[in-house]
């Protein structure tokens, strides 16, 4: 039977709530998805993605930066703030557990903070991982690991997930 979760807007069959997966890109082309270079796919993944789930081709940024623009994101609000909480609080109030990936260093900028990313079940960002870096220094602002460990550790955390529901039906 169907209920409606407080606050929510569809409602959830009995205990099972849609997997949700959101993917922010650093400095990347929307018009990218889909697109193809002669016969080959630029981004064959998200293409899969966005045919077999839901994709909008109408999210823009009002700052250009990484750091402002996922804090707008996450908090719904122009100029965000530390307090005004985020999509980590919100996924986590319906039940969800929250992993957080990023392929970055999350501090730079306060952005740490402003999401929330303490507050998620599972927290990963380029810190985790100095020593598989791909870019020459470990500052702040330009350290980054490469997107095939990042996928390692998202497949790591949905894997877990898959073992924990399978233990609970």
């Amino acid at each position: 039977e169907a209920s409606w979760p407080a606050g929510g807007l569809e409602p959830v069959l009995g205990d099972r709530r849609p997997h949700f997966l959101l993917i922010f890109l650093e400095s990347f082309r929307g018009d990218l998805i889909g697109a193809r270079l002669g016969r080959r796919e630029l981004t064959p993944f998200l293409n899969d993605l966005a045919e077999s789930g839901a994709s909008s081709s109408r999210a823009y940024v009002n700052v250009p930066g990484t750091s402002a623009s996922r804090a707008q994101l996450f908090t719904g609000r122009l100029v965000p703030r530390q307090s005004d909480g985020s999509l980590i609080d919100d996924f986590r109030e319906q039940g969800y557990r929250v992993g957080y990936f990023s392929g970055q260093d999350d501090s730079w900028g306060g952005s740490e903070e402003i999401l929330g990313v303490e507050r998620a079940d599972v927290f990963y960002d380029a810190r985790q991982d100095v020593e598989r870096r791909t870019s020459r220094s470990s500052s702040p602002v330009s350290l980054q690991v490469s997107w095939k460990r990042l996928n390692e550790r998202v497949f790591a955390f949905l894997e877990a997930q898959d073992r924990k529901s399978t233990r609970l039906n």
